[in-house]
């Protein structure tokens, strides 16, 4: 019997830049290889392309660029051993966002761990009820203001957002699209006021109508000539 494969011990965490197996050659017969770990990562992050494009790496070297001002920037690059291509954003599919009140109600200021592009999605908390329409966020004061629409593009209602509330959306343009629902009680709210101001612009232009009748309307006594 053929004794098993020893390997040394490692330390708890890390990880070898490759991992010994068996390779099948046919027959029966089995050789030990060397193979590169899937886990091996150049561990690479720049919290600016600036500064990314300022270190020369070997070609086909992987980074991130994770913090720079302009969300753009942001994502994995891959070295041509002369400078960097922006290869695709950063694989975070999903992003917490968090409102501490450093905003207003109309305007808010959020932070978050990551930069947030159009490929994220964001769990964002309300920390004050919304006193208006429409209502814009700003993520990490990045200069870049977003106007929060609903899931059909409209803006949001007012008391719409209530203080409290988690709305999950994602980046459109210069938008900020939530897929969750808005409180249903300010969109009601919002729809007896339309409503009620349609029925007041409704009664005015039969009024008005009437008045604008009522002066024109032909009286058969002021006509009346008298012939001498």
């Amino acid at each position: 019997m053929t004794d098993p494969i020893r390997l040394p011990n490692k330390p708890i965490g890390s990880v070898p830049a490759f991992t010994i197996g068996l390779q099948d050659e046919g027959g029966g017969n089995y050789s030990v290889k060397k193979f590169p770990s899937l886990t091996t990562n150049p561990g690479l992050t720049y919290s600016s392309r600036a500064a990314l494009y300022a270190a020369t790496k070997p070609a086909n070297t992987q980074a991130w660029v994770n913090g720079d001002s302009i969300p753009a920037y942001n994502g994995v690059y891959e070295s041509t051993g002369s400078g960097w291509v922006r290869k695709s954003d950063l694989p975070i599919p999903f992003i917490i966002a968090v409102d501490a009140g450093a905003g207003t109600p109309n305007a808010i200021l959020a932070t978050a761990a990551y930069p947030i592009g159009e490929s994220n999605l964001v769990l964002l908390n309300i920390y004050e009820t919304n006193t208006g329409s429409p209502v814009t966020v700003s993520f990490d004061g990045g200069g870049t203001t977003l106007t929060i629409k609903t899931n059909t593009g409209n803006d949001v209602a007012t008391g719409g957002l209530v203080a409290g509330m988690h709305v999950l959306g994602k980046q459109v343009g210069a938008t900020f699209r939530i897929v969750t629902d808005q409180v249903s009680a300010a969109i009601i709210a919002s729809a007896e006021a339309a409503e009620a101001a349609a029925v007041a612009a409704r009664d005015a232009a039969v009024a008005a109508a009437s008045e604008a009748v009522a002066a024109t309307k032909f009286d058969p006594l002021l006509s009346i000539q008298i012939h001498g």
